[in-house]
């Protein structure tokens, strides 16, 4: 199991275990976070089993889409961090059939003060 684990965790951005490896690292530890991710397997193993599915991974952007606004928290923060601003701002052809953009696209999270409307 620690082999799969391991090979798992260096699928980094790719896969939900190796996403999930990346955020459990700077908590745990690298060895806590591979016995973490055996566990994460096993559980995954013990539902297919039970429940006769076939095995779905979620994908390594699993996090950022579950809470996009928690992604855009972390991603200011860091920035924060090392001296940086960041502005957030929607992309026009990203987005074309979007009329307004979500209000936590909006939002400037360096200063806490809305955008001006367009």
């Amino acid at each position: 199991m620690g082999t799969a684990a391991m090979a798992a965790s260096r699928t980094r951005d790719c896969t939900y275990l190796g996403a999930r490896y990346m955020r459990l690292v700077p908590r745990l530890g690298k060895k806590k976070a591979l016995v973490a991710l055996e566990h994460s397997m096993l559980t995954a193993v013990w539902h297919i089993l039970t429940d006769d599915t076939a095995f779905h991974d979620l994908g390594g952007d699993y996090y950022a889409k579950h809470d996009p606004e928690r992604a855009l928290r972390r991603i200011t923060r860091q920035a924060n961090a090392r001296g940086l601003t960041v502005r957030f701002e929607p992309i026009e052809l990203a987005c074309p059939e979007l009329t307004t953009a979500p209000t936590w696209v909006q939002a400037s999270f360096s200063d806490q003060t809305p955008l001006p409307a367009s």
